[in-house]
């Protein structure tokens, strides 16, 4: 039964409710047989949703998780109308069914893996939840490119084209730098429409392109070549397209905030910039500041795949000795 919710095009949140008291269930018979020394979830990113083996009373590892980080509300302008009331309903779950599973994992005494600082300094909060901060894109597998001998001088943003993905924002930031640089939205979703009017209405028609869905070689290609990755969204945890930036060498546009923000720290050596969310004016000058500065200098290409500083398993390792002691 719950295969077939899971293969309705909305039935994914569904299956995975079935799935983790399915997964309790199974967890438990499994303990009883075997004696577990610890447990360790891992969800579908939002920390708030049913977390199954957290009923076996033994040491508990939860994440890496996400959810805490919501949409700045200095930017809640660049969000279409059904994201705008998708994002209130997210924040409302967030902050209700958030506050009982913060709870219920205080009790527990489980270690928390955060993607992100936003969602760590709600678990920081009274001091009872050991967190440790890091993303499950930090180790992106990536094919071999050493082919591309020269980058091409255009921006690109990479995933769906949704507008809490910042894309509204990118095209904006776009229009107010001074250099003439192209922006090319790999992906497809139900903003498209949308942007390319944006893009029409600022005289922008011509410098920003649509490639729609490309295989994931081909996106890394383009992201290889681009001068910059532009990745202006609002709440992503896991942004695994900024983690394939990094780890090729191609500067990275974000925000500071969310998943994002925590990728271009786990690169400390790698070109990026992170802009710090203010005002809207703030941040579009911010990113279009960047987008000059990369346009301007192109970095050269860099040299094999860079590692990020940390590997994740390490920190879950570490996350399994606080729990065991």
């Amino acid at each position: 039964m719950a295969l077939a919710v899971k293969r309705r095009t909305q039935g994914v949140r569904g299956y995975y409710h079935l799935w983790q008291r399915e997964a309790a269930k199974r967890g438990g018979e499994l303990d009883r047989s075997i004696g577990f020394d610890i447990v360790h979830h891992a969800t579908f990113s939002a920390y708030w949703l049913p977390m199954g083996v957290a009923k076996i009373p033994k040491p508990l590892v939860v994440g890496p998780v996400a959810g805490g980080a919501l949409t700045p509300s200095s930017l809640l302008q660049y969000l279409s109308a059904r994201d705008l009331l998708a994002d209130g309903l997210r924040s409302v779950m967030s902050h209700t069914l958030g506050a009982l599973r913060r709870s219920g994992l205080q009790h527990r005494g489980a270690v928390v893996i955060a993607q992100e600082h936003e969602t760590a300094s709600l678990f920081r909060r009274g001091g009872r939840v050991p967190v440790i901060v890091h993303s499950n894109a930090s180790e992106p597998w990536l094919p071999e490119l050493s082919d591309i001998k020269e980058r091409e001088g255009g921006l690109v943003f990479v995933g769906r084209l949704l507008s809490w993905k910042g894309t509204s924002l990118a095209i904006a930031a776009l229009r107010c730098a001074e250099t003439e640089a192209t922006l090319t939205f790999i992906g497809d979703g139900r903003d498209r429409r949308r942007l390319e009017r944006q893009a029409d209405k600022l005289g922008l028609a011509d410098r920003v392109i649509f490639t729609g869905p490309v295989s994931r070689d081909e996106a890394l290609r383009r992201m290889r070549r681009a001068v910059a990755l532009l990745f202006p969204s609002f709440h992503d945890s896991a942004a695994f397209c900024v983690s394939e930036a990094l780890s090729m060498g191609t500067p990275v546009i974000c925000l500071d905030h969310a998943g994002p923000g925590v990728l271009t720290r786990l690169w400390p050596g790698a070109p990026h910039a992170a802009v710090e969310v203010r005002s809207a004016a703030w941040v579009v000058s911010g990113l279009a500041s960047a987008i000059d500065g990369f346009v301007r200098h192109p970095r050269p290409l860099s040299q094999g795949v860079q590692q990020a500083r940390t590997s994740l398993a390490a920190v879950v390792g570490q996350a399994y000795e606080r729990a065991l002691s």
